[in-house]
């Protein structure tokens, strides 16, 4: 009998995750990671059989981290609690950065930018940091070197933190101007572990059927 593939954000829309639950394997070859689970059929008809198998790919896989030392861990058998997944169409902070500021004139009280900012992406559990939108956000020290240039580029962001820093510095008074330069795509899913987590193009689980 030829297993079953199917969608994997589908899948669990429909069958919410049970444990126990085991990952037995990962893999990652090129683009395409994979997990091997063991554990509670939650995917099938047969819930009541502890010892399913079922198989995890995402292809496409782009930015992002795993914490392997917890996935290896073989006593973890709640390996799934943290696991989640969402379109990254759902997400605003997910978006393409589209939006570049420029400010013309320095910036009075830089902190208040960056730590709007920040303040953002920790609310949101975003997978970006400071330094994925400011520029000079990599330290501190050169954040600040920039944003008290008389002229400079400030941030290149999605549209819902552009309008976060624009806010800030019409608080602050400082002139500036925004261009639209084109932003790269996305991929159109976020799978998150814990506090990891990675973008990828196609998500599926493949299993036996009962």
């Amino acid at each position: 009998m030829s297993r079953r593939k199917v969608n994997l954000v589908d899948l669990i829309a429909v069958r919410p995750i049970v444990n126990p639950t085991r990952i037995t394997s990962f893999k990652l070859v090129g683009d395409v990671a994979s997990f091997a689970l063991q554990g509670a059929s939650w995917w099938g008809e047969n819930q009541a059989n502890i010892n399913g198998k079922i198989e995890f790919r995402f292809e496409g896989v782009t930015s992002g981290s795993i914490d392997l030392w917890a996935l290896s861990d073989p006593e973890w058998d709640e390996a799934l609690d943290t696991f989640h997944m969402e379109r990254t169409s759902d997400l605003p902070w997910a978006q393409p950065s589209t939006v570049s500021i420029f400010c013309n004139g320095s910036i009075p009280r830089p902190l208040d930018v960056y730590t709007c900012v920040q303040n953002y992406l920790l609310d949101v559990k975003a997978l970006r940091s400071p330094s994925d939108i400011l520029n000079g956000g990599d330290r501190l020290s050169w954040f600040l070197e920039v944003a008290r240039s008389p002229v400079h580029q400030l941030a290149v962001a999605p549209p819902a933190i552009a309008d976060l820093i624009i806010g800030e510095l019409n608080d602050q008074g400082v002139p500036h101007t925004v261009t639209f330069p084109p932003g790269s795509g996305i991929a159109p899913i976020l799978v998150r572990i814990g506090d990891h987590g990675f973008f990828c193009e196609r998500a599926t689980a493949e299993f036996d059927p009962d």
